[in-house]
C-alpha cells in the first residue's frame, strides 16, 4: 500500500509541474495583440479554456487517489501526514489557479469579441429588427450591449431589493453570480487532520473520557 501511495505523490507532483509550466506559457494569451490577430489568438484561448477544464478534472482525480490510498494505510505518523497535507495543498492552489486562469481567458475572450464586432454592431442590430418586422415570428433581443445592461440592471436591483434594515444598522446581501466555477473544498485536508488530532496523545485523552461518561 506505501508503493500505491507513493506513485500517486509522484504522478500529484508530475501534474502539478506540468500544469503551473503550461499557465506560465498559457498567460501570454492574456496580452494584448494586433487587430488581425485577434482571431487566431481567440481560437487558441478557446483551446486553453478546455485545457483548464481538463487539468482540473486530472489534479482532483490526483488529490482524491492520493487521499483514498493513504486512508487505508492504518499506520501512519506525524511526518507522512505533514507531507500529505502539503500535498494536498499543493494540489488545490494549483485547481485555484487553473480556475482564475479560465475566467481570465473568459473575460479576454469576451473583450475580443465586443472589439471584432463593434463596427459590425450597429449593422447587426438593423438586420434582426428588419428581420422580425418581416416575419414577426422572432423575438427582438437587441445588441449585445443591450443584454449586458440588463443584466446589469438586474444585479443592482436584486441587491436593492435585499437591503433589510435593522436595530444595528442595515444589512444588505453582496450579488452573487449565478454561473460561478466551483471551487474546490479541503474536506480531504479537513479530515485528514482530525484524525491526526484523534490519534495524538490528547484526542485520545480526550476521547476516553466521553467514553466513560
Amino acid at each position: 500500500m506505501t508503493s500505491t501511495v507513493r506513485a500517486y505523490k509522484g504522478l500529484t507532483t508530475k501534474r502539478i509541474d506540468n500544469v503551473l509550466n503550461w499557465l506560465r506559457e498559457s498567460s501570454k494569451l492574456l496580452d494584448p495583440v494586433a487587430p488581425d490577430l485577434r482571431q487566431g489568438q481567440a481560437q487558441k484561448i478557446k483551446l486553453a479554456i478546455e485545457l483548464c477544464d481538463e487539468n482540473i478534472s486530472l489534479m482532483e482525480s490526483s488529490l482524491t487517489k492520493l487521499t483514498e490510498a493513504f486512508d487505508r494505510i492504518e499506520d501512519t505518523d506525524n511526518e507522512e501526514e505533514e507531507q500529505l497535507d502539503k500535498y494536498l495543498e499543493s494540489a488545490q492552489e494549483t485547481i485555484i489557479k487553473l480556475q482564475v486562469h479560465k475566467t481570465n481567458l473568459k473575460q479576454v475572450m469576451h473583450e475580443i469579441g465586443q472589439e471584432s464586432s463593434g463596427y459590425d454592431e450597429e449593422k447587426e442590430t438593423w438586420d434582426r429588427y428588419w428581420s422580425l418586422e418581416s416575419s414577426g415570428t422572432e423575438e427582438y433581443t437587441g445588441s449585445q450591449k443591450t443584454e449586458v445592461k440588463k443584466l446589469n440592471e438586474k444585479v443592482l436591483k436584486d441587491f436593492k431589493d435585499s437591503i433589510e434594515k435593522r436595530a444595528d444598522g442595515y444589512y444588505v446581501r453582496l450579488p452573487w453570480k449565478e454561473q460561478h466555477p466551483q471551487l474546490p473544498d479541503n474536506k480531504a485536508l479537513a479530515l485528514k487532520r482530525l484524525k491526526k488530532v484523534l490519534k495524538g496523545p490528547t484526542g485520545k485523552r480526550s476521547h476516553r473520557r466521553s467514553s466513560t461518561r
